[in-house]
């Protein structure tokens, strides 16, 4: 893929001279909010009792945040790809050696994933290490809440029993690995496109940006507007529109809760719902992807890949030989027999 695409080639190069020291500075602050937010919620479900509500509603706010870190780098980083070739002046240059646009489309945007994959991976591995968090902050506040409504000398006659679903706990950890990724995909996609379409880092930055936290500032409103600022936290987790502005965070957390008389039919509800945040950024990255080839083609780039005399030659000397050659087996068989 690399030796195939220049462009691709070139952005990495570019990448490993110009940025090594900020992807190692970017990597060292992402593992320590990453550590800062496992760490956390390991010290809030050591305290008992109520605690186990207090970490979940901790661990979903700290990594939406980090979620938002990871979409905010994610579109600088795309919105760089092209603008720095139009700030630099080396677009037409570019376009000259007869690359076509859709090898520069992709360079660009393969290399911007490249240049955050440590986000992503940092992202993944911290949703993952939660996610048993979350089924211990669960069980620790059922248990809590069912010895309050039961009578406690018999409290282990009345106590009903915890289990878990492993069809849909296999399903949330695959969502915990792959959706940051995702959602890397397309918001350096839109930070492409934007880069594309204003050819001016700081404003396709903000556009991307608008675009992406369009769905959110919507879902935040409509729940605001539906609850009004007082339900408790967890009426918001079965907001079906919240699913789609969080990447499917609440999701994945509700598709690992052990199976218990609070979780009955939540399960299915998460999975029927994860189509929301999987349409959604699917749509981004498809619809930035065609936009950016199509401002790339209109900038000049050629719509196939021109090939040089250099490269045509060989194969014109492979169509000529080759048949001469089968001719000549044929001749020394017959010869031979």
């Amino acid at each position: 893929m690399i030796t195939r695409n220049p462009v691709l080639w070139q952005e990495l190069l570019y990448q490993t001279r110009n940025t090594p020291r900020v992807q190692r500075l970017e990597l060292l602050i992402a593992l320590l909010l990453a550590g800062g937010i496992v760490g956390g919620a390991s010290v809030l479900l050591q305290n008992g009792r109520t605690s186990g509500g207090l970490a979940s509603q901790f661990m979903l706010i700290a990594l939406w945040s980090f979620s938002a870190v990871v979409m905010i780098r994610s579109i600088v980083a795309g919105a760089n790809a092209i603008s720095r070739e139009h700030v630099g002046q080396t677009w037409d240059a570019l376009v000259l050696t007869g690359i076509s646009a859709r090898r520069i489309m992709l360079g660009k945007w393969l290399a911007s994933m490249r240049r955050v994959m440590g986000w992503g991976v940092a992202l993944a591995a911290v949703r993952l290490f939660t996610l048993p968090l979350f089924m211990y902050a669960m069980t620790q506040t059922y248990v809590w809440f069912s010895f309050r409504r039961n009578n406690p000398i018999s409290y282990e006659e009345n106590f009903t029993t915890i289990g878990w679903v492993p069809w849909s706990t296999g399903l949330g950890v695959l969502v915990a690995i792959i959706m940051p990724f995702v959602e890397i995909a397309a918001c350096t996609a839109l930070g492409v496109a934007a880069s594309a379409l204003t050819k001016r880092a700081p404003s396709a930055a903000v556009l991307a940006g608008l675009v992406r936290f369009i769905p959110i500032a919507l879902t935040l409103h409509a729940g605001f507007v539906r609850y009004n600022n007082r339900a408790p936290m967890y009426r918001w987790w079965r907001f079906p529109s919240f699913s789609v502005a969080d990447s499917g965070t609440v999701l994945m957390m509700r598709m690992v809760q052990p199976e218990m008389e609070w979780t009955r039919g939540q399960h299915v509800w998460a999975l029927t719902n994860l189509t929301g945040p999987i349409a959604l950024l699917f749509s981004f990255l498809l619809v930035s992807l065609i936009i950016t080839l199509i401002i790339v083609k209109r900038r000049g780039a050629l719509p196939h890949q021109q090939q040089s005399e250099a490269e045509v030659q060989p194969r014109r000397l492979k169509r000529f030989f080759i048949p001469l050659m089968g001719a000549g087996t044929q001749e020394s068989v017959s010869n031979s027999g």
